[in-house]
Parts: C-alpha cells; sequence; structure tokens
C-alpha cells in the first residue's frame, strides 16, 4: 500500500466516556487514515463497539484497576 497524503488525527480526550460527543464530531468530520487518542481514561469494562466508528482497527492500552 503506497499513500502520498495520510491523514492523521490526534486528540487528548481526557476522559473519552464523558467526551464522546466532541470525539466522535471531529472524526467524523473528515477521512483519516489513523486516529489516535491519548488519555482515554477507559478500563475493559467499556466496549469499543460502543464508542468506535466501525470501519477502524482499534487498538487500546486501559487503565487498571489501580488507575495506571
Amino acid at each position: 500500500l503506497v499513500m502520498d497524503n495520510i491523514r492523521v488525527y490526534c486528540q487528548n480526550a481526557r476522559g473519552l466516556p464523558t467526551e464522546h460527543d466532541a470525539f466522535y464530531e471531529g472524526v467524523t468530520t473528515s477521512d483519516f487514515h489513523v486516529i489516535c487518542i491519548t488519555e482515554t481514561w477507559l478500563t475493559q469494562t467499556i466496549s469499543s463497539n460502543k464508542l468506535f466508528i466501525d470501519e477502524y482497527c482499534v487498538y487500546r492500552c486501559d487503565k487498571d484497576s489501580t488507575g495506571s
């Protein structure tokens, strides 16, 4: 796969469960190839399919029970 212009979106969510609307608006306004989200504050109890667009592969590194 060769691409001349890769479109990347990066956002510090500062808590994706509470900032979901702002995140969703940001990623759906353009056609991004890669979306990076930091400080999501997600845990394993929150399903990816409830938060993320189906067209993307989601790779997560959730907080553990100690908050790290």
